[in-house]
């Protein structure tokens, strides 16, 4: 079988990650968050977990194409947005993933008393988990989640995916991994809907416009209970 499509290309250098596209099959959803907490002081609570998936002989191409588009090899939607060329660089991305990559949004409230959004979180991947292998991923097929820092927060997002795993939503035979855009641009694809869609609920549609004009965006709006 010819992987020269999984090779290390310009915005990916990430060994294990390559290990993993090696022994695993099917297109490959790519995860980020967004997120308005009790802690954080503003007067939405939400949680949104997105899913951008892309076929495997389309990753490097499409890496190419964020990178093109960044102008650079880093990115990160909310800074982007500080600068007018900014701006533009998320409306062209958005655009160019509504075309090229098949997009999945998973919303929630986050209550009063899930002050960081943790059961939130934690019942968004559950849904995704579910959506993801129910009608896009193969059973041994490949999640890159964006990791949160080393410590706590990463400990929760283990736990979560054993539980996702015990309860049958994942399958035993996929593999779930935690990357980070500085090695792995294919990160910045979320990234940019999850951020999107953020402000598409504080009144804003500027962003997600493109995305929602595609053909290739599913929401699914949940209710977060304790799963």
């Amino acid at each position: 079988m010819n992987n020269k499509h999984l090779d290390f290309s310009q915005g990916f250098t990430d060994s294990k990650l390559r290990d993993l596209y090696l022994s695993t099959y099917g297109d490959i959803a790519y995860v980020d968050e967004s997120y308005s907490v009790p802690s954080g002081g503003r007067q939405k609570y939400f949680y949104i977990l997105t899913a951008t998936l892309v076929k495997r002989e389309n990753l490097i191409d499409t890496r190419k194409s964020l990178l093109d588009i960044s102008g650079s090899n880093y990115w990160h939607t909310f800074e982007k947005n500080l600068e007018e060329n900014g701006k533009k660089q998320i409306l062209e991305m958005a655009k160019f993933l509504a075309d090229y990559t098949n997009i999945i949004t998973i919303q929630t409230n986050v209550r009063p008393d899930d002050t960081q959004g943790e059961h939130a979180r934690k019942a968004c991947f559950g849904k995704l988990f579910e959506v993801l292998f129910e009608s896009y991923l193969h059973s041994k097929g490949m999640i890159v989640l964006e990791s949160r820092a080393e410590g706590a927060n990463k400990k929760i997002d283990n736990q979560t995916i054993s539980f996702w795993i015990n309860k049958k939503i994942i399958p035993r035979s996929a593999r779930i991994y935690m990357g980070t855009p500085r090695l792995e641009c294919l990160l910045w694809a979320p990234d940019v809907v999850s951020w999107s869609t953020n402000r598409l609920l504080f009144e804003d549609n500027t962003f997600m416009k493109p995305i929602t004009n595609g053909k290739n965006h599913k929401v699914v709006d949940i209710k977060a209970k304790n799963p």
